[in-house]
């Protein structure tokens, strides 16, 4: 994909590949609900980090659901269009979305790796 992004889904259980009815359900419940809970912490750092930023609308960061157990990607909501934009325009486009990535990575480094 010509655009930042980042893939964030829980670990399949090793079991899931081997059990089947009932058991390979409740996997599948576990699997989505760690997925889910993941995607709700980093709606709150996303939440946090734009409190006191302007951003283009375009570069703004969201989630795009990948997979059936409720992994998602993180990329720049206009990061789809890529496909359409003449190559000067994928350039300045590209830039403005690899520097709000480097942004929210410095972000996540300051909350998790500051002496607080």
């Amino acid at each position: 994909m010509p655009y930042p992004w980042v893939e964030i889904y829980a670990p399949v259980p090793e079991e899931w590949q081997e059990s089947e009815g009932e058991k390979k359900k409740q996997l599948e419940k576990i699997l989505s609900m760690n997925n889910f809970r993941q995607q709700r912490k980093m709606m709150l750092l996303l939440e946090k980090f734009y409190q006191k930023r302007e951003t283009p609308f375009d570069a703004r960061l969201i989630f795009e659901k990948i997979g059936i157990f409720g992994g998602f990607r993180i990329q720049s909501f206009g990061a789809r269009i890529m496909t359409i934009l003449n190559p000067e325009e994928k350039k300045q486009r590209l830039e403005i979305y690899r520097k709000e990535m480097e942004d929210f990575t410095d972000f996540l480094k300051s909350e998790y790796f500051s002496e607080k």
